[in-house]
């Protein structure tokens, strides 16, 4: 603990003393290696500053100055949040302004913002706006022009609420400001920052001899540098009496804009001796927040770590990226300047929602952690938000040791992971410990690690969960549990676990086999997954061999391998152990009514009692066999818990269809009392169970017939269960794109365009390395630079920036022939590195002397960075154009929407870059500068893509060799990227073939199922029509007892389904039985049951389909037989003659009451369409009583009704 100081300085203004402007800079520097921070360049804010107050106490100003040198900038702007603290303790209102210098020689442009990158806290910019601030700071530029930005330039972009903010400070992770406490807390701050590449800044390389070069180049060496304008703008602030700056109005807490907030705590560790807590002195605390946006920028106020919890945590690391402060004696700490959520937000940030982390711990003697945050069962207000203007929390630790897990990536992509959760459990019992805790520092370069905290008496183990890198879902990343030991810490010391990632794939491996070793117990092979085990296991028996002779970067390469490869096995297992729950559930499903039909087929028990006591008897031996034969009663614990809810699932239903029926016959009672009785016939529900008894009586009568029937179900069902299954491996497919290939070679890109990490680029060139080919890789590297590059060209009239960088090398030329494109000098050659490549309109519009390229003596200076001889001049609009073998173009994406077109012929998902973007009307202009791949990666670039050429010996074998090599780079890498390469057709023209790796189903003599699948539905056909002829007679008297045809058919269907069902389940465990014993005793090799949903239902479905398939015409027949006539409806089988028509009945009336109950029908009928329909409609209705008997007079009109056609009936 050290005591850091504010140093300040004032200067009385002459006219408006009342009126202070700050002018601040911090004075420490911060370096990766704290011993070696030379903050050269980071030292020229600081140097502004002084040589300012140099001048104003020479010439003194209007208003004063308090000239401010602060600490603690990198440790969460701590000066500057005490400083802020005072001032606004004490409501002095004086101070007006607050200017923070932040500078650098490695550029020559100022930018003015009000917000950086620490608070990330766009909303305060609107008190710019009503304090009149921008626009006087835009008079002081439109006065200015030439001196400061060479034309009339706004600021208004710069300060609240523009984009140009948002890409300056989102982009540049050094664009922390002190400026912004000031400005958190309601008054005015700005900062005057240097928008350029900080190349060295935060590193020991931030020396002076770097720092010089910068320095004559782009301030001694310029008259407008951006010291010059910042010194120009502070004069004019300070002098201008006419700038009327208001008094600030500090906030405190303020949910909608931020505001000036405190947090105060105190550090405890629970006492198990007493039972309770004790405070904690000289404790270290940490103190972090998570910012929630609706737009997902992700930034955090403080970075934003991924905490140690259950729940969906984002974030990121950064070094300045949190605040730090140590207990007093009594356990108590103080947190000045926390910004409670902005909720107002912008028109581009909606809103800002802050979640605070705490993390203390206690060092011992030797620097080592001896205490930290407990996450166990004890743990207290480790997240939380500001809901006040002072909040108090209470923090718990607990005595423990270390283990740090050094390389957490996500190996698809060899970055670092997008955590889900991460998990700390007690290696035996897999549960929470009583005290744990756990912190994961995820750095944007190198690769992030983890260190878990326990008590000596806990072995742990650590499980984490990332999201998926395409499609965000949950997946498991890794388990390290040290081949299930666990790992111990001790008190106060750090347990480091080397070769991280030759450890999990170990202990992923393992892992796998023990699931694997029981799913094979029980008789299941997959034999993908034992492909993937086998070369698992191979690979970290080579990174082992690789280790012991110290070729380090083969055996990482290896254990990554491993890793993905487990991983991809775990996903397998896990869907292998959800397909055989999701089996015995189906089966669960028939064996309800399975049992109780096989009881009445079976025994037909006379009193309920026997039935009861049969079917209980029945279930038992049934669930017994399965207990024997399915695997689910091994591996589910739960699986008699799940056969009672699928027993009370499938009850459920008739209980749902009595009710319904009973519905049904209380709806048709009401209608008898309403209307009276109109329809005459044996109930539905009656027929059903009539049906079902005299199916279940007809299969018991025919007991040989039946049991061939059976025989040949089960047979048919044993033979789709057993030699059905499809074999399974993982193996690579391709597809034609139909895209011409501009080269012969192959590409390889990410699926969405993120970069390809160096690692991956290493992992194609070792497996290039092990084929027997001779090959060229070329790297094409993108770089976006961070707001706008100039390029100072020799035409005063025109402004050229640069809309990003192309790296390409010597070898994209013997890829691709590129140089082929080249119009003027030449290719880059191995010793190029300052040079780059334009096209013919940066000629043009650049003032580009072409003669002098041949020369070698053309170069164009890149404002603030460096200038680059020209080597050539490239056709733009070719090599915009050209495709590359994806169906892109070679140029970059344009992430930056540089292109604006109006209308496309089709959306892209896309949008490339030409190589030139000219406006004339506005003269200036963006262009692609093409350079070095090795500059271009210096600067900060990334691969996006590789090419590579093969090289055969025999021009024949070309497309051969270019296919094994995308397929065993397809093999190597995974699903993350795409390869595309180019390949001959059928038609022997050249294409370009994408590669996919997936998993691929082989049916081996898969249409010799065909054959005995037709042969046992044809069988089962005949012996369903033989059975419906066989019993003609009994269909006679069922016809003559007055059944329908759905009765009568209904009794076969009910039969029908009698059969499927009890066939079905005896089948499935006959199949089960018989494949089991082929397994476990390989009498059949290459015959494996896998209990997936898809085989053993779709056969057992297919079985039960094809049984009531067959049974389709006999039904038919059936009704045929019933009811003998072609008519099913009467028809009247006179015509009318002339105005009469005599009607003959199908039925004899002979009384007078059944002639009234006729023509009242008649009546009912016709009250029916006095309504308009579309042949006629009743006017007019009425039944009288005369002397010739009863009759029905209606007054009818007719369709069309516009014609008003009426008839008397």
């Amino acid at each position: 603990k050290v005591d850091a100081y504010n140093i300040v300085g004032l200067i009385r203004g002459t006219s408006l003393p009342d009126e202070v402007i700050v002018i601040a800079s911090h004075y420490d520097s911060y370096s990766v290696i704290p011993a070696l921070s030379p903050g050269a360049d980071e030292s020229l804010s600081i140097s502004v500053l002084l040589e300012l107050a140099r001048f104003f106490s020479e010439n003194r100003p209007k208003r004063s100055i308090l000239f401010v040198a602060l600490s603690g900038h990198w440790e969460g702007l701590a000066g500057a949040r005490e400083f802020v603290r005072r001032i606004v303790e004490t409501k002095d209102t004086s101070i007006r302004l607050f200017i923070y210098l932040s500078l650098s020689a490695w550029g020559d442009d100022i930018a003015i913002l009000h917000a950086g990158r620490f608070y990330f806290n766009p909303t305060s910019g609107i008190e710019f706006y009503r304090a009149g601030i921008i626009d006087r700071l835009n008079y002081y530029l439109s006065a200015l022009k030439i001196e400061l930005y060479g034309g009339e330039t706004s600021v208004d972009s710069f300060i609240y609420p523009g984009y140009a903010w948002l890409n300056i400070v989102y982009g540049d992770p050094l664009a922390v400001f002190d400026s912004e406490v000031y400005t958190l807390a309601g008054g005015y701050g700005l900062a005057f920052h240097t928008p350029s590449l900080k190349f060295h800044w935060g590193t020991p390389y931030d020396d002076y001899a770097k720092f010089e070069e910068a320095f004559k180049r782009n301030v001694l060496g310029k008259d407008k540098s951006s010291l010059k304008k910042a010194a120009i703008l502070a004069y004019l602030i300070a002098n201008d009496e006419e700038f009327r700056i208001p008094p600030p109005r500090y906030r405190g807490f303020d949910p909608n804009y931020g505001g000036f907030c405190t947090i105060r705590g105190r550090v405890l560790v629970y006492n198990l001796s007493t039972g309770w807590y004790t405070p904690v002195p000289n404790a270290i605390v940490r103190l972090r927040a998570i910012a929630n946006m609706p737009n997902s920028f992700g930034l955090g106020i403080y970075g934003g770590l991924p905490k140690i919890k259950e729940e969906v945590t984002e974030g990121y690391y950064s070094t300045s990226g949190f605040m730090m402060c140590m207990t007093d004696e009594n356990g108590e700490f103080i947190f000045y300047g926390i910004s409670p959520s902005a909720r107002a937000g912008t028109s581009y940030l909606p809103s800002i929602e802050y979640r605070y982390v705490i993390e203390a711990c206690l060092l011992n003697e030797d620097g080592e952690i001896e205490y930290f945050t407990d996450y166990g069962v004890h743990r207290r207000d480790i997240e939380f938000t500001v809901d006040r203007q002072e909040k108090y929390v209470t923090h718990v630790i607990f005595h423990c040791g270390s283990i740090v897990f050094y390389s957490i990536i996500e190996p698809e992509t060899m970055s670092p992971p997008m955590v889900f959760s991460i998990k700390v459990r007690e290696v035996g019992s897999h549960t929470t410990p009583q005290f744990y805790g756990g912190i994961f520092y995820s750095f944007h370069e190198g690769y992030p690690v983890f260190i878990a905290f326990a008590n000596p008496d806990t072995r742990v183990e650590l499980v984490i969960i990332s999201k998926n890198p395409r499609t965000g879902e949950p997946k498991l990343l890794l388990i390290l549990n040290n081949l299930s030991r666990g790992f111990e810490a001790n008190y106060g010391r750090s347990t480091h676990v080397k070769l991280t990632f030759l450890e999990v794939a170990k202990d992923l491996y393992a892992v796998n086999m023990e699931r694997y070793f029981r799913l094979k117990k029980q008789g299941i092979r997959n034999m993908e997954i034992e492909d993937l085990l086998f070369n698992s296991k191979s690979y970290i028996e080579q990174a082992e061999r690789r280790l012991a002779e110290r070729k380090y970067d083969f055996s990482i390469a290896l254990s990554i391998e491993a890793w993905q490869m487990n991983r991809a096995i775990r996903e397998k297992l896990y869907y292998e152990d959800l397909n055989i729950k999701a089996s015995i559930i189906f089966i669960f499903i028939l064996l309800v009514p399975f049992v109780y039909l096989f009881e009445k087929l079976v025994f037909a028990s006379k009193t309920i009692g026997r039935q009861i006591t049969r079917i209980a008897a029945i279930s038992l031996l049934t669930l017994t066999v399965l207990y024997i034969l399915h695997p689910a009663f091994s591996l589910m614990e739960d699986i008699f818990l799940l056969f009672l809810s699928t027993l009370m699932a499938v009850l459920m239903f008739p209980t749902l269809a009595i009710l319904f029926t009973d519905f049904v016959y209380t709806l048709g009672i009401l209608k008898r009392k309403i209307r009276g009785p109109h329809f005459m016939g044996i109930s539905r529900s009656g027929a059903i169970l009539m049906a079902f008894s005299v199916g279940v009586a007809m299969i018991r009568r025919r007991k040989t017939r039946s049991a061939l029937i059976f025989a040949a179900l089960v047979t048919i069902i044993l033979g789709l269960i057993i030699f059905s299954f499809p074999a399974s491996a993982l193996g690579v497919i391709r597809r034609d794109t139909y895209v011409t290939p501009s080269y012969t070679g192959l590409m390889i890109r990410d699926q969405v365009w993120r970069p390809i990490p160096e690692e991956v680029v290493e992992q194609i060139r070792r497996t290039l390395s092990t084929l027997n080919y001779s090959y060229v890789v070329s790297t094409r590297v993108w770089f976006y630079p961070q707001g706008r590059l100039e390029i100072l060209g020799k035409n005063p009239l025109f402004k050229g920036y640069v809309s990003a960088f192309l790296g390409l090398g010597v070898e994209e030329d013997r890829v691709t022939g590129v140089s082929g494109l080249v119009l003027s000098g030449r290719w880059f050659n191995e010793t190029d590195y300052y040079s780059c490549i334009v096209d013919e309109e940066a000629v043009k519009y650049l003032g580009i002397n072409v003669s002098n390229i041949v020369s070698g003596r053309e170069f164009i200076e890149i404002r603030g960075l460096f200038k680059l001889k020209v080597v050539g001049v490239i056709d733009g609009k070719l090599f915009s154009s050209r495709l590359d073998l994806d169906g892109g173009n070679f140029t970059l994406i344009d992430f930056k929407g540089l292109v604006r077109k109006v209308m496309e012929r089709r959306v892209r998902l896309f949008r490339y870059l030409p190589t030139s973007i000219v406006y004339r009307d506005a003269n200036y202009g963006y262009f692609l500068i093409i350079v070095p791949a090795r500059l271009a990666k210096d600067l900060g670039g990334s691969v996006y893509s590789v090419a590579i050429r093969i090289r055969a010996p025999d021009r024949s074998q070309i497309y051969r060799s270019i296919d094994h090599v995308a397929r065993t780079l397809a093999l190597s890498l995974n699903k993350t990227y795409l390869i595309y390469s180019t390949q001959l057709t059928e038609k022997k023209i050249a294409s370009v073939y994408r590669y996919i790796l997936s998993t691929i189903y082989v049916f081996e003599r898969w249409e010799q199922l065909l054959v005995p699948i037709m042969i046992g539905v044809l069988i089962i056909f005949n012996s369903m029509l033989s059975n419906i002829y066989e019993r003609s007679k009994e269909i006679g008297i069922y016809s003559a007892l007055g059944l329908s045809p759905y009765h009568v058919s209904g009794m076969f269907l009910i039969e029908a389904i009698i059969l499927s069902v009890i066939s079905s389940v005896l089948g499935y465990i006959t199949g089960i039985a018989t494949a089991k014993i082929v397994n476990l005793f390989d009498l059949l090799p290459g015959i494996y049951l896998n209990y997936t949903v898809g085989v053993p239902i779709y056969s057992t479905l297919l079985a039960i389909a094809a049984t009531l398939l067959a049974v389709c015409y006999p039904l038919w027949k059936v009704s045929r037989m019933v009811t003998p006539s072609f008519e099913r409806k009467w028809k009247p089988d006179t015509k009318p003659v002339g105005d009469e028509w005599v009607i003959t009945l199908p039925f004899v009336i002979t009384t007078e009451r059944e002639a009234k109950a006729l023509m009242a029908f008649i009546k009912e009928f016709l009250e029916l369409h006095k309504v308009q329909e579309k042949a006629f409609t009743v006017l007019e209705l009425s039944l009288t009583t005369e002397e010739e008997g009863f009759i029905v007079k209606a007054e009818l009109q007719m369709a069309p009704y516009e014609l008003g056609i009426r008839q008397e009936a």
